[in-house]
């Protein structure tokens, strides 16, 4: 009788953890379907997030390796996941990173992290290498911008900017931005200064507390640690950025 008694706690027991994991795991699910990055950023690639245990399974597909990075991102540092197992494919994958069909993709995906110039109608042509761009800006900043952040982008031998500015602007009255999840603007923060080529080699730690971004690591001078706040500091959702970034001969003095 004991013992039938005991196998029958440690089986209710084991229903509650099981039940609790699954609870967990549902949570993160749904993080993941509701943030910023999965409803508007990866909304046309056919990305599925399974958590089991808090481990996330992504499967499916997306346009480019920078969404798939994007999507890894974000399940990440979502509360209760323990590692990401991501399993996602890169639509036309049999070409290389420097094909001018992976370029234009690439420009274009950069192009969508920054909130200045998102709203841009951007046409990108490559050709060996080449970047025409077109459409309409609201601003000739804007379409200076669209320019430089092209030209950053490794692959892009030159930068053709053709575009032109819009007769007219509409604005909507009331308008404002939609409040974005503090995981979405870490994981566009990453990906941004992964995109641009001069800050690809940076290993920047970023946290993300109620729209302010927080940074740290290790860069090489003062131009440089401007650099990666200049480059981030219109990416949606972001409200303030925290640059902690240390210089190098900094960070060996602090050591010593």
């Amino acid at each position: 009788m004991i013992v039938l008694k005991w196998i029958y706690i440690l089986s209710v027991l084991g229903s509650v953890t099981v039940s609790q994991a699954s609870e967990a795991d549902e949570r993160v699910e749904r993080a993941a379907g509701k943030s910023y990055v999965f409803r508007t950023l990866l909304k046309r690639d056919a990305v599925m997030a399974e958590c089991r245990n808090g481990v996330v399974f992504l499967s499916g597909t997306v346009s480019d390796p920078g969404h798939k990075l994007l999507a890894e991102n974000i399940v990440e540092i979502l509360p209760g996941v323990r590692r990401v197992d991501n399993r996602l494919q890169v639509r036309g994958s049999a070409f290389t990173v420097e094909a001018d069909g992976w370029l234009s993709v690439k420009i274009k995906s950069l192009l969508g992290l920054h909130r200045t110039v998102s709203d841009a109608s951007t046409e990108v042509v490559v050709v060996n290498g080449i970047v025409t761009l077109r459409g309409q800006g609201v601003s000739l900043a804007q379409i200076q911008a669209i320019g430089e952040f092209a030209r950053d982008v490794e692959g892009a031998r030159l930068v053709r900017n053709e575009m032109t500015l819009a007769k007219s602007s509409p604005v909507v009255a009331g308008t404002a931005e939609e409040m974005i999840d503090d995981a979405s603007v870490t994981a566009q923060v990453k990906a941004a200064l992964l995109a641009h080529h001069s800050s690809s080699e940076l290993k920047v730690r970023v946290e993300t507390i109620l729209g302010v971004v927080n940074l740290h690591g290790v860069v090489r001078d003062s131009t440089q640690k401007a650099l990666v706040s200049r480059l981030i500091e219109d990416i949606h959702g972001l409200s303030k950025i925290v640059n902690n970034l240390t210089l190098d001969g900094e960070a060996a003095n602090v050591e010593k």
